[in-house]
């Protein structure tokens, strides 16, 4: 055969220097595989009552009708990122109110976890519906129809506290009762007085709803939708950071919500609701460790409640609907001490420092870095932080009480090399010329892989920079300072040694550098060339 064929030990060689080269681009791809770990845990229920009593003479009422419609799905399953369908199971029962009117004497059991699980157990019959308000957000947490005393798992968003109210069918009408809710477990004692009513199952059928699963767009309005019988409710929300519970810990969130009236006219099974109904879209965002997105919940509620009178009869209906959707990963999150609000480009920002010093931020967090800033009283330890949003980018220092100062990245004038004399011997160094005032971060290619330290000049000597506050991000130095004008990255030297200097003695200053900003797009050219290495190394293999 003719042809160069490559020797197996080579092709060997050729895919371990291709899987080398993949292994330092792992990391890149950590935001993707994390998605995989996300589960998505959906609820959804409808709940209509609806009394329709007929005239006699003499404006005498009697009893005709009265009907309880349930509609109900569940769903839990890993993150998909698409849409997916989900059964809805739908039950219809005709109720008949008796002529007893029994006090019924109980406990009602509320076990609220941080993750969201809430457990119920009720003592009291005739419970139709859980319903729970935090922060001014409304959730359907259940609906169904229990005559005896059984146990509801059921999940909730509670921003930190908030209340449940429970729903008793009381004959040919509705009862409610409010307690608190709050993480852990609480017991209440109650005693109601409720008709006693006899339920029949008269219909159940199943239907398919469509589930979506994407994530909302950060600092972009949201457009959201709930179908309900034959009518689609629409709104357009904007949004506003906030710091919000997730597992019992504050993180950064954006928060979308939308509200409002839609006037429809819904048909369920036997009977129809007409009229204007209360509608509310929430979606939070939360945000972790550099500003990375670790899940939302999305909650929809819908409610109307309202009579008609006729001629020969009056109908009364009382509806609620709702959906929760949870999209979350297995993340621990650390409680937060120091919390920051900045603007980018007019676009709020929340920034928290974690008690081990990590940054949580609404915005991209792509530098963040302890630094020493005794310079500006500012009790020593600060945090230096870079955020984006939308291709803007900006720099602060965040001190240990919140207070917030503007950095500037500034542009190295001029990159000379030199000899620097510490301690009677001879080192070469980078001469950076800055023109900058307050605070300043800028950054210089490094000549050598060794050890450095950073000096500047103050008063015709230099000074060593705390060690602190220089540091190296994809093979960039960056240099954080109260500047002076004059910065020497002299090399060969460990930050232990002695910060008795003399003067710079420069020996050699023709060689230049051109200072490079800040550039996250060096990921993207590096992921370039990795691609155009495997493809080059795939052809050499397949060559015959």
């Amino acid at each position: 055969m003719k042809g160069n064929n490559i020797p197996s030990y080579k092709r060997a060689a050729l895919i371990i220097i291709a899987l080398a080269f993949l292994s330092c681009f792992i990391p890149l791809s950590s935001a993707f595989s994390a998605q995989s770990q996300l589960t998505i845990s959906y609820e959804r229920y409808v709940s209509v009552f609806y009394s329709n009593q007929l005239h006699r003479f003499h404006n005498d009422l009697v009893d005709a009708s009265v009907y309880y419609y349930i509609s109900n799905s569940t769903y839990t399953s890993s993150y998909l990122g698409h849409a997916t369908d989900v059964a809805s199971d739908i039950y219809l029962y005709q109720v008949v109110p008796s002529n007893e009117l029994l006090t019924y004497n109980g406990t009602i059991k509320l076990d609220l976890n941080q993750n969201g699980s809430l457990t119920v157990v009720s003592q009291i019959p005739q419970l139709i519906r859980l319903v729970v308000n935090s922060s001014s957000i409304e959730e359907l947490a259940w609906a169904g129809l229990l005559m005896n005393n059984q146990t509801i798992k059921t999940n909730v968003y509670v921003n930190g506290t908030g209340s449940i109210t429970l729903v008793f069918i009381n004959g040919s009408s509705l009862t409610n009762v409010t307690f608190p809710l709050k993480v852990g477990e609480q017991t209440f004692s109650d005693s109601l007085k409720l008709v006693k009513i006899y339920p029949s199952l008269i219909s159940h059928s199943s239907e398919k709803i469509e589930v979506q699963q994407n994530f909302p767009r950060r600092y972009v309005p949201e457009h959201e939708e709930f179908a309900i019988s034959n009518n689609m409710i629409t709104s357009s929300a904007n949004y506003n950071t906030t710091l919000a519970y997730l597992n019992g810990s504050l993180v950064p969130a954006l928060v979308w919500k939308g509200e409002g009236l839609e006037m429809m006219s819904l048909g369920f099974d036997r009977f129809s609701v007409e009229g204007n109904s209360n509608y509310q879209f929430t979606t939070i965002e939360f945000f972790g460790v550099n500003g990375t997105s670790i899940g939302y919940i999305h909650v929809t509620f819908i409610s109307k409640s309202g009579s008609r009178e006729f001629l020969f009869n009056n109908s009364s209906s009382n509806l609620m609907a709702g959906e929760i959707k949870w999209v979350l990963g297995k993340t621990s999150i650390p409680s937060s001490s120091i919390k920051a609000n900045i603007k980018v480009k007019d676009l709020p920002v929340i920034i928290t420092i974690t008690d081990n010093d990590s940054i949580e931020s609404t915005a991209f967090v792509n530098v963040s870095h302890v630094v020493f800033a005794n310079e500006h009283n500012y009790h020593n330890k600060a945090y230096l932080v870079e955020v984006s949003i939308n291709g803007t980018y900006r720099f602060v220092l965040i001190t240990k009480d919140g207070n917030i100062y503007n950095v500037s990245l500034a542009e190295p004038e001029a990159i000379t090399i030199t000899n620097v004399t510490i301690d009677n011997r001879a080192h070469v160094a980078q001469k950076v010329l800055i023109n900058g005032s307050q605070n300043v971060v800028f950054n210089v290619s490094p000549l050598y892989n060794q050890s450095f330290v950073v000096y500047k000049q103050v008063n015709g000597t230099i000074e060593p920079l705390n060690s602190t506050n220089y540091f190296i991000i994809q093979n960039k130095i960056f240099i954080y300072d109260d500047p002076s004008n004059v910065y020497y990255i002299v090399y060969g030297v460990t930050p232990t040694s002695s910060t008795n200097s003399t003067g710079p003695q420069s020996v050699s200053s023709n060689n230049s550098q051109q200072g490079t900003p800040l550039n996250s797009d060096l990921v993207i050219y590096g992921i370039i060339i990795l691609i155009v290495a495997v493809i080059v190394i795939l052809v050499l293999i397949r060559r015959k």
